[in-house]
């Protein structure tokens, strides 16, 4: 119960300074857009309600999956005869790539980047979302914020990646999935 209320917190804190910063304007953006082109039925309740609702979604399916994975990883060492020490070493390897993450977040130049994390390694899949995401914000249909929101949870973030990394350790699909919903 504590690791989910610490990721609450982890997603209520850095939600001022990472989130506001680089998703408020993507999300006023998709917003006043929307509002020409859904003229008959636009509400900005409703409208920011179905974004969220849908990137809610997109995040508990990604951590239901990561947390799956986690779950092999686990089973695998339960089968080898060495689970206390796999989970040790999976519990210790995403602790460190937590304390990196988040002290990347802090100051960038401080540690190098995760490779395998890094945004750049990202960019093609970055890249066609926000396509997808553009012509979308274009499409007059009352369900585009929920599809935006959905497009939204998958595109690469780094400070997603540690809530990911915590919902990977909880080898469970439904522990990873409750992980980014608390996230």
């Amino acid at each position: 119960m504590s690791e989910v209320l610490l990721i609450t917190l982890l997603g209520f804190l850095g939600s001022f300074g990472h989130c506001i910063g680089m998703c408020g304007p993507l999300s006023v953006a998709f917003s006043l857009s929307s509002q020409q082109i859904l003229q008959p039925w636009y509400n900005p309740v409703f409208f920011h309600c179905c974004l969220n609702g849908g990137r809610l979604v997109s995040y508990m399916v990604t951590g239901g999956i990561i947390g799956a994975l986690g779950s092999v990883v686990v089973a695998g060492g339960q089968i080898a005869g060495i689970d206390s020490q796999v989970r040790q070493g999976f519990a210790i390897l995403t602790g460190v790539l937590l304390l990196w993450l988040g002290l990347q977040q802090i100051n960038p130049q401080f540690l190098p980047p995760v490779p395998f994390l890094h945004p750049l390694w990202q960019s093609k899949l970055h890249h066609h979302l926000v396509k997808g995401m553009e012509r979308l914000s274009f499409t007059s249909h009352w369900g585009v914020p929920t599809a935006l929101g959905l497009l939204w949870g998958f595109i690469p973030c780094g400070f997603l990646y540690t809530a990911q990394i915590k919902a990977a350790e909880t080898g469970s699909l439904w522990k990873g999935a409750m992980v980014m919903f608390a996230f």
